[in-house]
């Protein structure tokens, strides 16, 4: 083989593995990304070991090609898939991970939607090792990284009619870092994860139901005690999300404001004792 073709295989090989070790950097750092995938939501969870979580999925293909770009070409598996609940704006772009991805556990909240879409979306996940969320369980990730779900704080029936109030709400935690994550959650479902009466302080907090004035109210901000507050919201969405009442109670708290609709991806590293944050 000529000499020139030798160095250009070595030198392909070499950008390849750079391209590897870039996006699976093992070490002592959480790495969380809240992704811009438009009027949705969409949270990475990439673990120091390597795991990958997949908090909802936005209202399209967008996601897809981002964790492409995210992830190296090798990684296509999710160790645990979280469905917040079955509005479309959170689980359409799992429909494409589904098929593409080696999933190990989907959390949920046991309640369906039912047009053709969520049915199908529910279709692909059958033969997958799914469970219900409830308040107690928690997921021990890796050594001082773990999961506590906070809501549902009962199994909920099908007359709980209002799916944001179905959301799947926990605490990430590692080490003395905190995300506060709570889907679409209303005032009311708030008010319900007070009630038991949990330390629920952290330090970074995504705002519910895309900065909606009926989430986020004060006595949830109040109790969680957040430094930083991140909006997943599209631009111009024809809901006015983030609305004008909840960035006036998180400025009144001097909580930092962070936005996918302003800045795109939002990644938020930690190494257990501070955290910093990345964007564009």
């Amino acid at each position: 083989m000529p000499t020139r073709k030798k160095l250009s295989i070595i030198i392909i090989l070499i950008i390849i593995s750079i391209f590897y070790y870039k996006f699976e950097d093992y070490s002592d750092i959480l790495r969380v990304c809240f992704l811009n995938i438009g009027q949705g939501d969409s949270i990475l969870i990439k673990s120091p070991q390597g795991k990958n979580i997949l908090i909802d999925g936005g209202p399209d293909a967008n996601l897809i090609h981002q964790l492409g770009n995210i992830h190296s070409y090798q990684n296509h598996q999710i160790d645990i898939l979280i469905l917040t609940h079955a509005h479309a704006d959170h689980y359409i772009g799992l429909i494409e991970v589904l098929k593409r991805y080696d999933i190990k556990l989907i959390l949920w909240s046991g309640i369906d939607a039912h047009n053709s879409s969520y049915l199908y979306f529910k279709k692909l996940t059958k033969d997958l090792n799914t469970k219900i969320a409830i308040l107690g369980q928690e997921y021990l990730i890796e050594t001082n990284l773990k999961i506590k779900i906070l809501y549902p704080t009962y199994y909920l029936k099908e007359d709980d009619t209002d799916l944001n109030n179905t959301s799947v709400s926990l605490i990430l935690s590692y080490q003395n870092i905190d995300f506060f994550l709570a889907g679409d959650l209303t005032c009311e479902g708030e008010t319900k994860i007070i009630k038991q009466n949990l330390n629920i302080q952290a330090e970074i907090y995504k705002v519910s139901h895309h900065g909606s004035r009926w989430s986020n109210c004060d006595n949830i901000l109040d109790k969680i005690k957040p430094r930083l507050a991140i909006i997943q919201s599209g631009i111009d969405n024809q809901h006015q999300h983030p609305h004008l009442e909840t960035l006036a109670r998180l400025e009144e708290r001097n909580i930092q404001i962070l936005r996918n609709d302003e800045l795109g991806n939002i990644w938020i590293h930690s190494d257990g004792e501070k955290y910093w944050i990345e964007t564009p």
